[in-house]
């Protein structure tokens, strides 16, 4: 099994690219999001849609690890 740091360097990748299928397959079916916004989000296929909802708002959203 991956160690936690290439999994979240994975995760990343996966966001920046927008491939949210691939981003939310390792999430547990009871994985929660909890956002600012929107408070808690629920599931792999919310977490997805969430996502996808936040790339087509913000098309040139990035996450970048220094």
């Amino acid at each position: 099994m991956a160690d936690l740091k290439q999994l979240t360097r994975k995760a990343i990748d996966n966001f920046n690219q927008g491939k949210f299928d691939d981003l939310v397959k390792t999430a547990a079916e009871n994985a929660e999001l909890i956002t600012p916004l929107t408070g808690t989000i629920r599931g792999p296929e919310a977490i997805k849609a969430y996502f996808e909802q936040m790339r087509e708002t913000f098309p040139d959203a990035r996450v970048t690890v220094r």
